[in-house]
């Protein structure tokens, strides 16, 4: 059975160039006033840094338009005989319900099974390339979403901010609104939990953030698969974490994903937020 994966941009695949012939993604948009952009395709990170440096308005995202998704649903019907399509949580964005209006409005042939990950970022990111290995195992349909959701309940995410600001204008705060209070002098520490943003501590140095989501990311081992994305212009200033995580966590083998944090999720949480997501292991 040939299945297909489709996917949204904020899985940040396009980031690090993660171009798997078996997934397709609808892109996402990040709006400066009038100007839209499409994350992953004419927006990337490099550029979108630039733009956000020189804007005095906060960056606005969206989720794909029904007609987007029904255009890729159609394509990608063509070559399979199947599709699942694995989004951002339903808690932080309107991507599900677009891609079930589109998928209405698509009319295929062949099933297509719609999936809350629950995530966003390279943990969504990890989900998909791990879903697009089950979808080439040859299983059948039901099999391979049962092993998808189990690849969902594997994943985890740790995220440190300079600070709260970002998130909170974007709307995309969800119970991490606790901290509000100190948002200058505090570096918060999140995760994800059931699709929503949810704190994990608070520390009081750039330094000690990293120390610890860089404990927190241990404490899931063994790991499968492990992603780095960093919202800086430049990600050598991150070379020595990378290098200390990926030893960490895989040997030393540079098989974590190392990379730039891609426009949607810089815009809701600026500039400097630092990412690790990992797939633990069976």
């Amino acid at each position: 059975m040939k299945i297909k994966i489709v996917t949204d941009s904020s899985a940040d695949l396009a980031q690090l160039a993660l171009n798997d012939p078996d997934v397709s993604q609808v892109p996402l948009s990040v709006a400066f006033g009038e100007q839209t952009y499409l994350d992953g395709q004419n927006m990337l990170a490099d550029e979108f840094y630039s733009q956000l440096t020189g804007q005095t308005a906060h960056p606005k995202t969206s989720q794909p338009s029904p007609a987007a998704f029904a255009e890729v649903y159609r394509q990608v019907s063509l070559e399979a005989d199947a599709i699942i399509s694995l989004h951002i949580s339903a808690k932080l964005s309107g991507t599900i319900n677009a891609a079930k209006q589109g998928l209405r409005l698509a009319n295929v042939n062949c099933p297509v099974e719609i999936i809350d990950s629950r995530f966003t970022g390279m943990a969504l990111g990890l989900i998909v390339l791990e879903a697009a290995k089950i979808a080439r195992s040859g299983c059948k349909l039901a099999e391979a979403l049962a092993l998808i959701q189990q690849t969902i309940a594997r994943t985890r995410c740790f995220v440190a901010l300079d600070s709260l600001t970002h998130l909170e204008k974007g709307g995309r705060i969800g119970k991490a609104a606790s901290l509000i209070g100190n948002l200058l002098s505090i570096k918060p520490i999140l995760t994800i939990e059931n699709g929503e943003v949810v704190p994990l501590a608070k520390v009081r140095s750039r330094k000690h953030a990293l120390e610890k989501i860089f404990e927190l990311a241990l404490s899931t081992q063994p790991v499968k698969q492990a992603a780095l994305m960093v919202a800086t212009p430049d990600l050598q200033d991150y070379q020595v974490f990378y290098q200390q995580l990926d030893q960490a966590l895989l040997g030393g083998i540079q098989k974590t994903y190392f990379g730039k944090l891609g426009p949607v999720l810089t815009t809701h949480g600026g500039f400097n937020t630092v990412g690790i997501a990992v797939l633990q292991a069976e």
